[in-house]
């Protein structure tokens, strides 16, 4: 086993002309992580940052350590624990049309778990319980954002998130958005429904993971809006 240093940044590719730079706040409630040499995101899973009861909330813009601890040799599946809304700000900027409602700067909440059952392996089942943590069974449709959900990213799963390169990926877009559930965990080999999609990695020191609010603030609606989750990935 090897100790690492997880990293999480920010980082934008909006629709338009709203840059990076002009992202103030990626904020993620995070509870755990977990990672496996299984695919199926279900066995061998190491709790390399411990599940809490108490969450820590940061900005990962300005703050992106998540912490450091163990790790497979190979890295097959993440299983990120997180509160069930993020929170983005953009700062106030001349932006084109469409994008120029949102030239105010402003700020938004996304639920990266919508519409959707929930199937925790069991470990992560069992750590909660021992802590007295709830974890979310399901997402409605208009999520209340308190839920506590995975965000799997598997070698099995098919789409990345990114609704751009997406829609080059057979089964992975509709209408330039992923129609991948992240808060699933993939049960086959690439799985286009559920999980987001990673390389598989042997551990070389330092693990870097990625949030990408693609396409996530939009004026196309005619008003300054969120339009998708963040897209999770990780490299490093």
């Amino acid at each position: 086993m090897k100790f690492f240093l997880v990293l999480l940044f920010g980082f934008f590719q909006a629709n338009a002309n709203i840059t990076r730079s002009n992202i103030s706040n990626v904020g993620v409630t995070l509870y755990g992580v977990y990672m496996t040499s299984d695919p199926s995101c279900q066995t061998g899973l190491i709790a390399s940052v411990p599940l809490v009861k108490t969450p820590t909330t940061s900005n990962f813009v300005n703050a992106p350590v998540l912490g450091s601890g163990v790790v497979p040799v190979k890295v097959a599946c993440v299983v990120l624990v997180v509160a069930n809304q993020m929170q983005i700000a953009w700062q106030a900027g001349t932006y084109s049309a469409p994008d120029n409602v949102c030239s105010a700067g402003g700020t938004a909440n996304v639920n990266p778990c919508v519409s959707t059952t929930i199937v925790w392996p069991s470990m992560i089942s069992q750590n909660a319980q021992a802590i007295g943590l709830s974890l979310a069974s399901t997402c409605g449709a208009v999520p209340l954002g308190t839920e506590v959900v995975p965000v799997y990213m598997s070698i099995h799963s098919a789409c990345t998130g990114n609704s751009v390169i997406d829609q080059q990926i057979a089964g992975c877009s509709l209408s330039g958005k992923t129609t991948s559930s992240i808060s699933q965990a993939p049960s086959s080999v690439n799985n286009s429904s559920s999980g987001a999609k990673i390389q598989v990695l042997p551990v070389r020191g330092r693990i870097v993971f990625a949030v990408d609010p693609d396409q996530i603030i939009s004026g196309q609606s005619g008003v300054c809006s969120a339009v998708s989750a963040p897209v999770f990935s990780i490299h490093q």
